[in-house]
């Protein structure tokens, strides 16, 4: 009894581990090694027999790695936006310079 005991403290801890790692992976922005702190913490809970405080606490860490994952996520949209802006702007110059004169090196201008 007391082996099984201790194979479930392990597996348990195991499991807290890999929460662990995926939270300072998304804390470093290492959203590929989040994915894989998750896939093996998956595999790990197959085996584990975990206490309600366990879940409680894996939970909050969840919760707050998605939080994470949302403020990344804005963050990309709003460098998306500004990219699209910003090409947006340029292909008005490129636009206007083409309308600056041709071969005479004049200058025309639209009233």
């Amino acid at each position: 009894m007391i082996s099984q005991m201790a194979a479930s403290d392990m597996e348990g801890n195991e499991v807290e581990g890999w929460t662990l790692a995926a939270a300072g992976a998304a804390e470093r922005g290492q959203w590929d090694r989040v994915e894989e702190c998750y896939q093996e913490r998956e595999a790990a809970m197959n085996q584990a027999v975990l206490s309600h405080d366990q879940i409680e606490w894996m939970l909050a860490v969840d919760r707050r790695i998605q939080a994470q994952v949302f403020v990344a996520r804005a963050a990309i949209a709003e460098q998306l936006r500004q990219s699209f802006a910003t090409r947006l702007r340029l292909k008005g110059l490129r636009s206007g310079i083409g309308e600056l004169g041709g071969s005479s090196g004049t200058l025309r201008m639209k009233a």
